[in-house]
């Protein structure tokens, strides 16, 4: 474990600008990360002034906040996966939080990053089934694609829906 934060550190030295580290630590930074299991207070201690030397911010957790589930016949849960951030980027998204994703085949849950306050673009046009049922609709659909023109898919599109709620 040694080896690993000294050759993070070492990394990181060479890094100049704003720092993203991702990765599965292997251990946990405070006793409420881990349940079902012994702490390694020594690693744990480690972990901390690897994090404190380094400047880095754990940012907070919307999801689950433990990453890694298992044990053989024990329910052990530990926040493994993370991402540590430097102050640079805390201050240019300073809402940035980890979104844990659910489990799929992997006993370690998938960590993102997130700005929740970034919209991500339009809304998505959503065409629901039983309108397809309704001959008529066709017929608007033809007359608002021949009202509107060369105007571009978004627009057709907006003018549509705009139609269909009328």
């Amino acid at each position: 474990m040694d080896d690993f934060f000294n050759f993070l550190t070492n990394s990181i030295n060479s890094i100049r600008g704003p720092l993203i580290l991702g990765c599965d630590f292997n251990t946990v930074k405070e006793a409420e990360e881990k349940i079902g299991v012994a702490l390694n207070l020594r690693y744990m201690r480690k972990f901390g002034d690897f994090i404190q030397y380094n400047n880095l911010i754990d940012v907070p957790v919307a999801g689950s906040p433990f990453t890694w589930c298992g044990g053989y016949g024990k329910a052990i849960a530990c926040k493994l996966d993370m991402f540590l951030v430097s102050a640079e980027v805390v201050g240019q998204f300073p809402n940035i939080v980890q979104r844990t994703r659910p489990r799929g085949l992997s006993d370690h849950r998938h960590v993102l990053l997130s700005l929740p306050s970034v919209v991500s673009g339009p809304k998505s046009f959503k065409c629901f089934s039983y309108w397809v049922d309704k001959l008529e609709l066709a017929d608007l659909i033809r007359s608002v694609v021949s009202e509107s023109g060369n105007v571009g898919a978004s627009c057709t599109l907006r003018a549509i829906k705009s139609a269909v709620k009328d």
